[in-house]
Order: C-alpha cells, then sequence, then structure tokens
C-alpha cells in the first residue's frame, strides 16, 4: 500500500503491529524504484497474498508479511516490510527487527513506536507513536531559539514553530509531548522575555476513528512531477 497522507501511513503501521506484524526493515527508494521493488518482495514474500491466503499460511506455521510506504517531502518513497511470526524466506534474506524491544522501535520520521499502559481498569496496553527523543531535544531548541530571537516587528521564528507543534499527528504520546512543548516554550517566554504569552494555545487533534486511508497509484506517483505529499512534512524540526 502506497499512502498519500503520513498520518494514515503511521496509523496502519499502528494497525499492523497490534495485529502480530512484529517484525520489520524498512529503507527509502526512488519512485521510479519502487514498481521493481514491490514485484520483488511480492514474489519472494507474497506481500500482496490475500485474506484466505494469509490464513491459510498462519495455520501452516508461516509468516505473513505487509508492504507500506509513502513519499516524503523530499521527493524519496519510505517503505516499510513488517511480518509476523512464523516461518519463511523473509527472516532469511532481511534483517527484521522486533519493534517490541527498546533497541528495535520502528522509527519514522522522529517517530517511534512504543506501547504505553492505558488508565483504567483492566485496560490493556496500546500501540501509539511518540516524538523520539532526539527529535524532542531538536524540538527544545528550536523553541529556546525561536523565544530568544523574538522581536515585536519579526515573531516569524516562533510563529513557524508554533505551526509544525500543532501539525503533531494526533497519537496519545505525541499529543502529550506536544503539549509539553507548548509548556516548555511558555516557560522560555516567561524567563527570557518576561511578558504574557502573546500567541493562541496550540490545539493538536485527535486522530479520531479509525477511517480508511487514501491511497496512491502507484503510476501516479512516478509520473507526479513533485512529491504527492498532503501533510506531515518536516521542517527544520520533524513535526
Amino acid at each position: 500500500m502506497i499512502f498519500k497522507h503520513k498520518t494514515d501511513f503511521m496509523r496502519e503501521v499502528v494497525r499492523l503491529v497490534a495485529h502480530g506484524y512484529h517484525y520489520w526493515t524498512t529503507g527509502t527508494t526512488d519512485p521510479k524504484k519502487l514498481s521493481g521493488l514491490m514485484l520483488k518482495f511480492d514474489d519472494r514474500y507474497a506481500i500482496n497474498a490475500t485474506p484466505q491466503q494469509r490464513y491459510r499460511r498462519k495455520a501452516k506455521g508461516e509468516c505473513n508479511t505487509q508492504f507500506l510506504a509513502w513519499q516524503d517531502e523530499t521527493g524519496s518513497v519510505i517503505w516499510l516490510l513488517l511480518s509476523t511470526e512464523g516461518e519463511g524466506v523473509v527472516r532469511q534474506l532481511e534483517s527484521l527487527q522486533d519493534c517490541r524491544e527498546k533497541k528495535h522501535r520502528i522509527q519514522l520520521t522522529g517517530y517511534e513506536l512504543v506501547k504505553t499502559p492505558r488508565k483504567g481498569e483492566g485496560a490493556t496496553a496500546q500501540w501509539t507513536f511518540r516524538i523520539s527523543s532526539e527529535n524532542y531535544a531538536a524540538w527544545e531548541e528550536r523553541l529556546k531559539t525561536a523565544v530568544r530571537k523574538w522581536h515585536p516587528h519579526n515573531d516569524d521564528l516562533l510563529k513557524q514553530a508554533l505551526w509544525s507543534l500543532r501539525r503533531i499527528p494526533g497519537f496519545s504520546e505525541a499529543r502529550r509531548q506536544g503539549f509539553a512543548l507548548e509548556s516548555y516554550a511558555k516557560a522560555q517566554w516567561k524567563r527570557v522575555q518576561r511578558g504574557e504569552w502573546p500567541f493562541e494555545g496550540v490545539f493538536i487533534a485527535w486522530l479520531g476513528r479509525y477511517q480508511k486511508p487514501t491511497l496512491v497509484d502507484l503510476p501516479d506517483l512516478i509520473k507526479a512531477k513533485k512529491p504527492v505529499l498532503q501533510d506531515g512534512g518536516s521542517l527544520d524540526v520533524k513535526d
């Protein structure tokens, strides 16, 4: 599947991992080379298997694989190959990592996939994306710099940072971090500028119920002169 929106791409990763696709590898490729890559993966790993075929493979103790892709703002295609437990040639030919291990979490555009506990009696843990520690530190530095350089006649730097902050994908952990970064910016403002915070509050919407994602046809991706990018683009910091 080739996704038009980064958030849809990330949501599908969460959905598949929650359904047992714990093993993964990733890479980038040129749009013109994507067709060959997908054909190779389908021939070797049956990435386009039907639900019935996947059921049979699981019953025989074989693994199933899924292939996801999204084109970033540079025009490169980020792809992710996911696999379940079981026997399969993918385990021999690919360097798969287990996303349940802390050192091998899925990392995508400055976010990492983690499993977090949920509140409430009997609630089960859930998979969600959060801003990686490296990207979070970069966010803090960006906001601190923007506050220090703010001037009544030149507030573009801070406005841009807050605009990017509002575009953080609405996964529960990422939202929590986004609001924490806003609080960090306000604390920096109080310490450096010593006045009232002059900007509207940051609102990061929940993702809401799962909806069918918008997919991109491979021929359209190849023919496009510009990246087929709708959301989730990054600036100095990966938002």
